[in-house]
């Protein structure tokens, strides 16, 4: 109701970081949960509908003559929190494509641990003095930070633009990470570490990740996530097309060696085992006199090699091709036929 709003209004503009984050072009503006589909005529408060609810907006918080528009495409809502809260709304369209009209949003975030979301930290060394698991709060001047379950603090500093990680009980111990506030820290960020003996005793860069993905789940760069089968399947399902970014079969360990054949698992065996197979495409000439046919054929190699490990694996065994890069790292078997014309 408009008393609600009234109250978000100036809690809103009070704190410091809707101040420091949300002016734009002299101006303090936030998004409403309010829309309108088309119209061919000019718009009426009673247009509006919550976008989750779908209630009509039966209170007036509109600026004079405030909606005024008419388009063929929906109509969303802001707000200007500079001006009085009861006489501050403005029908406008959904998408800012000028930035010094970009606003804001509110979000409610949980107080209870229960229904809080759980956000986790991959990327750490697992003797890390950092947590893996976090809580989203705010901070008193309204910056989104995350708490972790042992005592460490990840906040913005405006000031100095960039994201610190701590542990209040080991000190000296600290990241860093220069993301963007509007990123929230989320998703795909290198950090610089420090202190964090443990795992190592230098300062070291890493890219880890923060997200409240699933391990069903892949996360984008962004921090938002699809499903772990969509990885690495030659279609973007991430915004930023970070799913396809990156997507090698195998790893090669500095170890490997390709001039050598892998290690014989099978106790029984001497040798490695290597199945052969052969499809012929087009047989193109039968020479009996000469006893010499030419055809073309395709040749199977089949053998494993416990040296390598595999990643992003798919039931299409057409999207597990190697590249020509990986095929250069690894022992391949050579076949020699000693009856043909060239050997």
């Amino acid at each position: 109701d408009l008393e609600g709003y009234k109250m978000y209004h100036e809690a809103a503009k009070s704190l410091p970081a809707v101040r420091s984050e949300c002016w734009q072009g002299s101006r303090l503006l936030h998004w409403m949960p309010y829309q309108a589909g088309p119209r061919d005529r000019k718009y009426i408060a009673e247009d509006f509908h919550h976008v989750l609810t779908n209630d009509t907006l039966t209170w007036d918080p509109w600026r004079p003559r405030q909606p005024n528009d008419r388009a063929s495409l929906i109509k969303c809502v802001k707000s200007y929190l500079g001006l009085e809260a009861g006489k501050s709304w403005y029908d406008m369209t959904c998408e800012s494509t000028d930035w010094s009209w970009a606003a804001c949003v509110g979000c409610n975030i949980p107080r209870s641990p229960d229904n809080n979301i759980k956000l986790i930290l991959k990327g750490l060394c697992s003797r890390t003095k950092f947590d893996n698991e976090y809580q989203v709060m705010n901070d008193k001047e309204g910056y989104v930070t995350y708490y972790g379950t042992r005592g460490t603090i990840i906040s913005y500093v405006p000031k100095e633009q960039l994201w610190y990680m701590r542990n209040v009980h080991v000190k000296n111990t600290m990241a860093v990470t220069n993301a963007t506030f509007s990123s929230l820290a989320l998703g795909s960020h290198m950090w610089t570490i420090s202190n964090d003996t443990d795992c190592s005793k230098f300062e070291e860069k890493k890219i880890l990740v923060l997200s409240s993905c699933q391990e069903t789940e892949f996360t984008c760069s962004n921090g938002l996530c699809v499903d772990l089968e969509k990885r690495c399947d030659s279609r973007p399902d991430c915004s930023d097309r970070s799913d396809e970014f990156g997507c090698n079969r195998l790893t090669v360990d500095k170890a490997y060696q390709k001039h050598i054949a892998p290690p014989i698992i099978d106790k029984n065996m001497t040798k490695l085992k290597i199945q052969v197979s052969a499809d012929v495409v087009n047989i193109l000439e039968i020479n009996e006199i000469s006893s010499i046919f030419h055809v073309q054929f395709y040749l199977h190699f089949t053998w494993y090699d416990s040296r390598l490990m595999y990643f992003d694996l798919r039931n299409d065994s057409g999207l597990n091709n190697l590249s020509p890069h990986e095929k250069q790292e690894i022992w391949i078997p050579e076949l020699v036929l000693d009856n043909t014309e060239n050997k």
